[in-house]
């Protein structure tokens, strides 16, 4: 996914966060090359790629019951909610 910015067009902020997040961890972009294609400074760049980090850090050590309640609260099937822990366990083993 390369997102490509039109000069005329002003992107919103999630937008752009989305396009940071994908050129560093998706595309193996460092903050520099991000910069120049994202036309933003590295201390923006840092914030964004840290609130990321962090958010994922959290969803991580969330017990499973709330992790359970929240995929439920998205109207999730059971189904789906096992789903989702299963491929949780198997990432976590090939780690």
């Amino acid at each position: 996914m390369t997102i490509q910015f039109d000069p005329n067009i002003v992107p919103s902020k999630q937008k752009r966060e989305e396009c940071v997040l994908d050129l560093h961890f998706n595309q193996d972009k460092n903050y520099r090359e991000v910069s120049k294609i994202a036309k933003m400074s590295l201390l923006d760049i840092g914030g964004i790629v840290n609130r990321a980090k962090q958010e994922k850090e959290l969803q991580e050590h969330k017990s499973l019951d709330v992790q359970a309640y929240e995929l439920f609260s998205k109207c999730k099937t059971p189904l789906d909610v096992t789903i989702a822990f299963q491929m949780s366990i198997r990432s976590k083993m090939m780690d």
